[in-house]
């Protein structure tokens, strides 16, 4: 199972404004930050997005992408 996704940004500064304000209005928070890189989480959890520097050029993904979406833990 998925747990998190990652995005490479050409501008990390830029998009970790932009991430702060809207994660922000969701509840989510910046649990980390290194020289490249960002995640937000919930307030004392883990990254469940995490923004990465990109040095290349940085590409919009393919058709057929869809973002991992939660789901329960089943039981066996």
């Amino acid at each position: 199972m998925i747990s998190h996704l990652s995005l490479g940004v050409s501008d990390l500064k830029r998009a970790a404004a932009f991430y702060d304000a809207v994660l922000g209005e969701l509840g989510f928070v910046r649990v980390w930050t290194d020289a490249t890189a960002v995640g937000y989480g919930p307030p004392g959890g883990n990254d469940a997005l995490a923004l990465k520097l990109q040095s290349g050029p940085v590409v919009p993904p393919g058709p057929g992408f869809q973002p991992p979406a939660p789901s329960a833990t089943r039981r066996r």
